[in-house]
């Protein structure tokens, strides 16, 4: 799959993505919480982020989409982010 374009995005919600895929750390203590056999509250605290990132909140968008990756969920974090994309328009 293709790389992180090298300039990032002016628009709010791409510029939140952007980040996601490129410097941003996931959310320790979401980590943390999978590392203690919580795998369930920790989506479910990352779906919330998803939420409230499609509802405007950039830095929720950015955290969820970073702790899927750090997950191992790069796929999902990718229909996720596209998602977020179309759902803006």
């Amino acid at each position: 799959m293709g790389g992180v374009p090298r300039n990032r995005p002016n628009d709010v919600t791409a510029a939140a993505i952007y980040d996601a895929f490129d410097t941003a750390m996931p959310r320790s203590d979401l980590v943390a919480m999978v590392k203690q056999d919580r795998l369930g509250e920790a989506m479910l605290h990352v779906l919330s982020l998803l939420h409230r990132g499609t509802q405007g909140n950039a830095r929720a968008l950015t955290d969820a989409l970073a702790t899927l990756r750090a997950l191992g969920l790069e796929n999902t974090a990718r229909r996720a982010a596209i998602q977020s994309l179309l759902l803006e328009r």
